[in-house]
């Protein structure tokens, strides 16, 4: 029972989970030449790039945010419901990142350099990420990834209004060029993005995910949310951040791809393991 509850856990804080819960890439909106089309919002309601500017001068500004080129931070998990607590420290640099958590007397461990996203968990071991959770993660990845739309989304929809904590929300449809619909909720007041709604692919399951985004500070200029709450597989957790460095020096070895994952890439480009050989038949009988 405790080994198939240890394994949902991985799968609800895998790749996907801890890039999504930490909010590694903080959303960051700013005009761009490559920008996808912005359609028209319903009568009534601002256009998407009204809601942009205000997204970015609430955190900071452009300047502030693109003088961000790495990030270092350790924070708190916790689900409530299972009695379970555990620690998260991520690394991220040049469009790399490395994240280790423990949960439950457990490591796993999750990365991306040189164009591959990997895990490594007592569960599986090592491997190599793909498909839906690989480009997800490429995103988080980009510490620049929301100034420049273009590479990610093919279009944004300003949809409507919801209320959200008791506040005001403008609620945006972001369409990805890779992967599923998710709606962003930026509060109508402040202009942050307070709540992210999504449906993400794990290990080959549709999960819809709610995410809220609370409690922003300000580091070096940039607002970021320091506790975010996470809604997926009917299991609420939730992160704290506890300590987070702006444009701090990190050691290369710390984003580099581990032996085990280095070996596993050159065994996909060889093409795996050697088949078996055939059995000989057996030689007729004299």
């Amino acid at each position: 029972m405790k080994r198939n509850w240890t394994s949902r856990v991985m799968g609800v804080v895998g790749v996907a989970g801890i890039a999504c819960v930490m909010g590694l890439a903080v959303p960051a909106m700013a005009q761009d030449t490559k920008a996808p089309a912005a359609a028209q919002p319903a009568e009534g309601l601002p256009e998407f790039k009204e809601i942009q500017a205000r997204f970015i001068e609430a955190l900071g500004g452009e300047d502030a945010l693109r003088n961000v080129t790495s990030r270092t931070s350790k924070a708190n998990f916790d689900i409530p419901a299972q009695n379970m607590k555990g620690t998260v420290v991520s690394f991220q640099k040049n469009d790399a990142m490395f994240a280790e958590m423990e949960l439950a007397g457990m490591k796993m461990e999750s990365g991306y350099a040189d164009g591959v996203v990997w895990q490594r968990n007592p569960m599986a071991g090592p491997m190599l990420i793909e498909g839906p959770e690989r480009e997800e993660m490429i995103k988080e990845a980009d510490l620049q990834s929301e100034l420049d739309l273009g590479k990610y989304f093919s279009s944004m929809q300003v949809t409507g209004t919801a209320d959200v904590d008791g506040k005001k929300a403008y609620k945006v449809e972001m369409t990805p060029i890779k992967g599923e619909k998710h709606t962003r909720f930026y509060d109508a007041e402040s202009g942050l993005l307070v709540k992210i709604e999504a449906v993400r692919d794990m290990q080959g399951s549709k999960v819809p995910t709610t995410t809220r985004l609370l409690d922003y500070r300000q580091v070096d200029g940039v607002k970021i949310p320091f506790k975010m709450v996470q809604t997926m597989m009917n299991i609420e957790s939730s992160m704290v951040i506890e300590s987070l460095e702006i444009n701090k020096d990190i050691a290369e070895d710390k984003l580099s791809l581990p032996a085990d994952i280095k070996a596993l890439v050159e065994k996909k480009k060889s093409g795996g393991e050697p088949k078996p050989e055939a059995p000989k038949p057996d030689a007729p009988k004299k």
